[in-house]
């Protein structure tokens, strides 16, 4: 192997890529300055992700809804404390990204999908086990490391409680069919919505592992504010 002279920072930088690293996050500051621009260069030629936080601010659509607790997750995960500038609706969000008010978005796959496919923002990480068939060359926060970060925006249909069996029976059926069905796939996916179908049992199941994960971050946020 070829000898190779570089900065410190540049070796700490480089030594960490090798052992695996494949997300930096940072700002410009003295004395790491070297550091900071090395990662940014070298991170995406190994398909890692480089996030430069100048201002830390983060967008986020809703308070406490399903973008803000993927940012909690990716904070308690990465060890990151950005500050927050919430939305109401995802349009104003976007705009504020490209507009260069916010540094970083926390948002649906499809809030974003247009101005993705336009070529105007970059995705740094999907939040998911699976990469996206919208955004294939986009890394998982799984792959990047981070095996607990994973969130979703699920819709589902309930029902009255002692719903008799046999209605509840053929309210599934004809709720399947529908989502199954040809038509339904094409339009969510042709606004970049993922479709992942769960039904019944299955349904119930993850619908309350989701709730547990709400609820650690809701009763934690809102302690902070008492506090």
């Amino acid at each position: 192997m070829a000898l190779e002279l570089m900065r410190g920072n540049e070796a700490v930088a480089e030594g960490a890529i090798r052992a695996g690293c494949k997300f930096y996050t940072g700002y410009p500051i003295t004395p790491q300055n070297e550091l900071f621009e090395y990662m940014a260069k070298r991170l995406p030629q190994v398909g890692g992700v480089f996030l430069q936080c100048e201002s830390e601010v983060a967008g986020i659509v809703g308070y406490l809804q399903d973008d803000e607790i993927g940012y909690l997750l990716l904070a308690e995960a990465a060890g990151i404390d950005l500050r927050l500038a919430y939305f109401d609706g995802a349009a104003p969000a976007i705009t504020a990204l490209l507009g260069g008010h916010v540094d970083v978005l926390f948002c649906t796959v499809a809030d974003n999908y247009t101005q993705w496919k336009a070529g105007k923002i970059h995705l740094l990480t999907v939040m998911d086990p699976k990469r996206s068939k919208f955004y294939p060359d986009t890394p998982t926060t799984v792959e990047l490391g981070y095996p607990t970060v994973i969130s979703a925006s699920t819709r589902g249909i309930a029902a009255p409680k002692g719903l008799p069996e046999p209605i509840k029976k053929k309210l599934l059926e004809a709720l399947e069919k529908a989502a199954k069905s040809k038509e339904h796939i094409e339009k969510q996916e042709a606004a970049g919505h993922p479709v992942m179908i769960i039904m019944g049992k299955e349904f119930e199941k993850y619908y309350w592992e989701s709730y547990e994960v709400a609820k650690k971050w809701v009763k934690k946020v809102r302690g902070a504010i008492v506090e």
